[in-house]
């Protein structure tokens, strides 16, 4: 009776298995154009790891580091600085401008109405 309920158990776990592995290949199928083969293939090659086969669908190179750059602390700092004073620059040049144009458009338009007048 033992060995029956052993035996009982162990195939629910295989049909419990076999049922997971294809929810998983007709997930995997549904966000890829993956047949059921390639799919199987590919959740081997990723370990059964969903989340990187459907990545890999998408971006063949998604595995790859992305260079970033290590600057020291006082590095940051500095460019932060100086990000920040091109910025006031900027603004100042363009109040400089527009008080240019500004006095520009008032001295051409002072003649244009002294003529309409007369």
């Amino acid at each position: 009776m033992a060995e029956t309920d052993i035996m009982e158990k162990e195939t629910a776990q295989e049909e419990l298995k076999k049922i997971k592995r294809e929810k998983i290949l007709d997930m995997i199928m549904s966000q890829t154009n993956y047949n059921e083969e390639e799919a199987l293939e590919k959740l081997k090659l990723w370990n059964y790891n969903t989340i990187h086969v459907i990545k890999d669908y998408l971006n063949p190179n998604f595995m790859k580091n992305k260079k970033k750059s290590h600057k020291s602390f006082n590095q940051r700092m500095m460019c932060e600085i100086r990000n920040f004073c091109d910025r006031g620059q900027k603004m100042y040049n363009l109040q400089q401008e527009m008080a240019k144009n500004k006095q520009e458009l008032i001295k051409n338009s002072i003649p244009v109405e002294n003529k309409k007048i007369n």
